[in-house]
């Protein structure tokens, strides 16, 4: 997957660097010497087949744009303010994924997305499309519309961008997040020239070559990706300076309130591809079987305590499986510390039964159960171990004390000194 994403990068927007970047920052998220290695090989053949097929050039023309000292004291400020962007941006891709999924028909939510998407078009054109020679526009300082209408066109394009890939739609991010970037640049940019009218600063171009670079490392919250993707789409080497200030600030600001990336919320969230040295990705390699324990004792639900207590004294568990002995179904189980007290009472261990004792509301897993989820069930009702059932039939109990053994182990193996 990583080695994919990083020649389509590197193909789509000649950008080999971003490429790889984007690979090993977004999608591995580890910086290993064989992960570069691979990634490194797939985006260079990605881009040098994308030159056979379209030639040389930048995606963008950029004109040589002179930042000053004003516009490195205003980098800080503008990449909080493109954080901004970046936070609203992912709650209403978020939101509006979230209310589409309600209807069950993936061909109902396609209609209706495009219908929203297509008025939204018909009220604010500029939106439809990909949107480069908007962006080209805005590089240029050549975009007619007022500010009033600068702004419009920004939040059209972020709602247009939410319907559609909420609704299902395949619109990427990259792209739009280069249009919106270079609109909320060109934004402040116009915003700084009328409030400080005697200052020298870029220029709106400048700013709106600053804000691709800031709203991709917001949504993303990948901040090199951000940088080189837009250092080399450009061919502006020379912003290097206020690239790295305005990304690294977005990418920290918008991860301080949004802790996942957007797509860290779709495929890192659903475990398709867990995260690098995180409890996820170390416990993915650990599968329920490994760490069974399978030499539990097993009674009838109408067996007495007194000879109950016989078994007890003969094993060292805490946990008794109550089975049915004619049909081999699990009913519950018993806890040691529930016998307790009828061990200084011989006179009740007669007439109290097994069943009686035995606890049937507890957490229950099959064989294909995702660890993290065991887990976290144990923290959240206090359980020291669960049991694992299949077709009503019990095969072994979970523990903690087994999951974090096997959990240091595979730590272990998968650190880079061994």
């Amino acid at each position: 997957v990583g080695c994919g994403a990083a020649g389509a990068i590197a193909g789509i927007f000649n950008a080999p660097v971003a490429g790889m970047v984007f690979a090993v920052e977004v999608i591995l998220g580890d910086w290993t010497a064989g992960e570069l290695l691979s990634v490194g090989l797939a985006a260079a053949l990605g881009a040098e087949a994308s030159r056979l097929i379209y030639g040389e050039g930048a995606l963008f023309h950029v004109r040589i744009a002179h930042f000053g000292l004003f516009d490195l004291l205003a980098a800080p400020f503008f990449g909080v303010y493109l954080a901004l962007v970046s936070i609203m941006f992912s709650r209403m891709l978020h939101g509006v994924t979230k209310h589409f999924l309600r209807f069950s028909n993936p061909m109902f939510r396609a209609a209706l997305g495009g219908l929203l998407v297509g008025f939204i078009i018909v009220l604010i054109p500029e939106v439809r499309g990909e949107g480069y020679h908007l962006v080209q526009k805005c590089i240029d300082s050549k975009l007619a519309a007022g500010m009033g209408m600068l702004l419009i066109a920004l939040l059209g394009k972020l709602v247009a961008t939410s319907l559609t890939l909420g609704s299902g739609g395949i619109g990427g991010i990259f792209a739009p997040c280069l249009v919106m970037g270079s609109l909320a640049g060109a934004f402040f940019g116009r915003v700084l020239a009328v409030f400080l009218p005697g200052q020298e600063i870029a220029g709106e171009g400048a700013y709106a070559l600053l804000g691709m670079t800031g709203l991709l490392s917001g949504v993303l919250q990948a901040p090199l990706t951000g940088i080189f993707l837009i250092a080399e789409v450009t061919g502006g080497y020379h912003a290097m300076v206020q690239l790295i200030i305005v990304g690294m600030i977005a990418s920290l600001a918008t991860r301080v309130v949004e802790k996942r990336s957007v797509y860290e919320s779709g495929i890192g969230a659903s475990g398709q591809i867990p995260r690098p040295r995180t409890d996820e990705r170390i416990l993915s390699e650990i599968d329920v079987m490994e760490v069974l324990e399978t030499d539990c004792l097993k009674v009838p639900p109408e067996m007495t305590i007194r000879k109950f207590v016989e078994i007890v004294q003969q094993s060292t568990r805490n946990y008794f499986i109550v089975e049915d002995p004619l049909k081999g179904k699990f009913l519950g189980l018993v806890k040691l510390e529930s016998v307790r007290h009828f061990l200084l009472d011989p006179a009740l261990q007669d007439s109290v039964l097994v069943e009686e004792l035995m606890e049937t509301r507890i957490p229950m897993f099959r064989p294909d159960a995702d660890l993290v989820e065991i887990l976290s069930t144990m923290e959240r009702t206090g359980a020291w171990s669960v049991p694992v059932v299949e077709n009503d039939r019990f095969l072994g109990l979970v523990s903690r004390a087994t999951v974090l053994d096997h959990y240091r182990r595979e730590l272990i193996a998968q650190s880079p000194s061994t």
